[in-house]
């Protein structure tokens, strides 16, 4: 079989499957198993000179089938983009967010107006913020809080890659406060789980089946891990220091009234790229 028509039924497959954007998910997971980039794959199959082996066809059969059972592409590739930075990425870790890249932009041009900053990423999952935060803010030393080991040694393999592991330090700890040595921080930065307990079993295949529920489980209502945030920050926060964090889809209104109960001077949402209030920036004094 050639690489064209290997591409065209492959996609075919996925279309049945479900799977959004079939193509292009083709495309990705013939580059990984043909040890080649996807510009290639496409310039070869549009020559349609490149015969696969038997080798080859069963590979990236083996890949397919993964993506038709609705596996994130990303766990396929074993990598996802993350504010241009190639992130490690595994079953057991959340797949980051473009929606996210906004938060960590903010995060790392807050910490660039500081001297010599110091930042806490709480549920860092993978480490992509704090990887991002390390990447574009060079004078900063991050602190990393995450509760799944699986998630751990991911981060450390991350930061590992691109050689910050002497300014990125990431501990396993289900509260801010498991990382009290390294405050008072200028920066706290979060994308918690945040999805309402009842809500995860109605996302997407992609979602709800394959990625790691503790990732996802906010409680019953969403704002557990706000709650924590709004009670245990201004112990670790500097006076003058922010804290930034992602919310779902609804959840600012209640996001706020635990904040202000809990005495923060200032609460403000901020919105994405496609006009949705995604995260908020907080100060306690």
């Amino acid at each position: 079989m050639i690489l064209r028509d290997a591409l065209k039924h492959f996609e075919a497959e996925l279309e049945q499957a479900g799977v959004s954007s079939p193509s292009t998910n083709v495309e990705w997971i013939a580059s990984a198993a043909l040890g080649m980039g996807r510009m290639e794959v496409l310039l070869r199959a549009a020559g349609g000179v490149l015969t696969l082996t038997p080798e080859q066809i069963e590979e990236i059969k083996r890949l397919i089938r993964r993506r038709a059972a609705r596996e994130p592409l990303q766990y396929i590739l074993e990598s996802a983009s993350f504010c241009g930075i190639e992130v490690k990425v595994a079953p057991g870790v959340l797949v980051p967010r473009p929606e996210t890249e906004l938060l960590a932009e903010t995060g790392w041009k807050f910490l660039k107006t500081r001297n010599r900053p110091t930042a806490l990423d709480y549920c860092s999952g993978s480490g992509c913020i704090a990887l991002s935060l390390a990447v574009y803010a060079r004078e900063a030393r991050i602190w990393g809080v995450e509760v799944s080991l699986d998630a751990l040694r991911i981060a450390w393999a991350n930061a590992k890659r691109y050689d910050l592991d002497g300014r990125i330090r990431i501990m396993e700890g289900d509260s801010p406060l498991a990382a009290r040595e390294g405050a008072p921080f200028d920066l706290i930065i979060s994308n918690p789980p945040y999805i309402p307990s009842a809500e995860i079993d109605t996302l997407e295949p992609e979602v709800s089946l394959h990625e790691p529920r503790m990732a996802l489980d906010g409680g019953p209502d969403g704002l557990r891990f706000y709650r924590l945030l709004a009670k245990e920050s201004p112990e670790l926060l500097k006076a003058d220091g922010v804290l930034m964090a992602e919310f779902g889809d609804g959840e600012f209104g209640g996001i706020e009234e635990i904040f202000r109960s809990a005495g923060w001077k200032s609460i403000r949402p901020e919105k994405d790229y496609s006009n949705k209030e995604r995260f908020f920036v907080a100060q306690h004094r």
